[in-house]
């Protein structure tokens, strides 16, 4: 299989889903129907490409549209306005930089850019949102990054993205175009789910599957697919478990190691989850989070 970011042979697979258990995890969990993406597709494949180590969904044609999204926006967990990422990229930003985010929803980070004494500009598909970024009177644009990137090259200190590239299908378009609107030494972030968290373990997370992701993210993908884009790679940062996660974290550990002993772990949940549910809250650290930013330094000659 081709992998996405090398267009080389060299990907190998992980692991197939079948069509209709997605397509049922989607309906019993969020009461979304997804049928449509699927149509002539019986089965979805994990691949590994084994050059960069991102794992990827095929067929890459399945990533959501505009109705799909909305249907999400229904809760009220799916925008935080938020989040762990943008605190630790403001630490980034200093006054008179200019500073674009791809995927701004109603610009709550681009607030914040703002009272820092920066200067910001949003990209957002969706319009209703870009209509709100514009009525708080920040500069945002319905328009996807490669046209915009074509037309405002060289433009940007900082270039951002949290929680985008997992669901892009043409990755190496969206990473190009996102490299060419920086300027020399301008740097690229990146904050995409974890796969080597608690959340790689969990098989049958829905919002881990296409529609919603094309791509999986971990430490290895995100360091190795600097040079494939004239990039510097200058760290990751690793978030820890936040107490919203922590329910999930010890469903995730009970069903992972049912999985690997049968029905004990269960019993053992059962008798004592209470317990065990307090520990693992005042012991988060022990853990990787849900989510992993990545640092890019964009090179002085493309």
């Amino acid at each position: 299989m081709i992998s996405p970011i090398t267009g080389k042979p060299s990907s190998k697979i992980l692991t197939t889903y079948s069509v209709e258990e997605i397509t049922k995890l989607y309906q019993d969990r969020l009461q979304i129907d997804v049928k449509r993406f699927f149509k002539d597709i019986s089965e979805i494949k994990v691949y590994e490409c084994v050059d960069t180590g991102l794992a990827y969904y095929w067929p890459r044609n399945v990533d959501g549209d505009g109705k799909f999204y909305e249907e999400l926006e229904r809760f009220d967990w799916y925008y935080m306005p938020s989040k762990w990422e943008h605190i630790q990229t403001l630490a980034l930003i200093k006054p008179g930089m200019k500073v674009l985010e791809i995927g701004c929803a109603e610009g709550s980070f681009l607030e914040v850019v703002n009272q820092k004494g920066a200067t910001s500009v949003g990209l957002e598909l969706n319009e209703k949102a870009t209509k709100i970024c514009q009525e708080k009177g920040l500069e945002a644009h319905c328009a996807f990054v490669e046209g915009y990137a074509d037309q405002h090259p060289g433009t940007f200190d900082l270039v951002c993205s949290f929680q985008v590239v997992e669901h892009i299908a043409n990755i190496t378009s969206f990473i190009n175009a996102s490299s060419k609107l920086l300027k020399p030494g301008g740097l690229m972030v990146i904050a995409v789910p974890n796969n080597d968290s608690f959340l790689g373990y969990d098989r049958y997370n829905v919002l881990n599957l296409p529609p919603h992701h094309t791509n999986r993210w971990n430490d290895q993908s995100l360091r190795n697919i600097a040079p494939y884009f004239d990039l510097t790679w200058v760290g990751n940062e690793l978030e820890t478990v936040q107490p919203h996660h922590a329910d999930y974290l010890a469903r995730v550990i009970k069903n992972s190691a049912a999985k690997q002993m049968g029905i004990w772990p269960k019993l053992v949940f059962k008798l004592f989850g209470g317990v065990m549910k307090k520990y693992l809250a005042d012991h988060l650290t022990m853990f990787k989070g849900f989510t992993i930013l990545a640092k890019y330094k964009k090179q002085s000659t493309n």
